[in-house]
């Protein structure tokens, strides 16, 4: 899919959370039609995306703990009772 991206969709992905989107080699099925909004509604100089009037703030950590991936610190342990 990167190699069907154009200079300037990938400098504007770049500018984004998903600019490490740009660097997978295998096939990911993601919805299209879900990145192009997100990155339509992506405020850079915010780190933020437009939802209606609002600035929903967004960065690298919230990318991390979507995909799972530790963000360094101490472990804290999770009681579920």
């Amino acid at each position: 899919m990167n190699s069907l991206l154009r200079t300037r969709h990938q400098t504007r992905i770049g500018r984004t959370p998903f600019r490490w989107c740009l660097y997978i080699v295998k096939p990911l099925e993601v919805s299209l039609k879900l990145v192009k909004k997100m990155v339509c509604k992506w405020v850079g100089h915010h780190e933020s995306f437009r939802v209606n009037q609002h600035l929903l703030p967004f960065n690298a950590v919230d990318v991390l703990m979507t995909l799972g991936l530790g963000v360094g610190g101490l472990e804290v342990s999770y009681d579920e009772s």
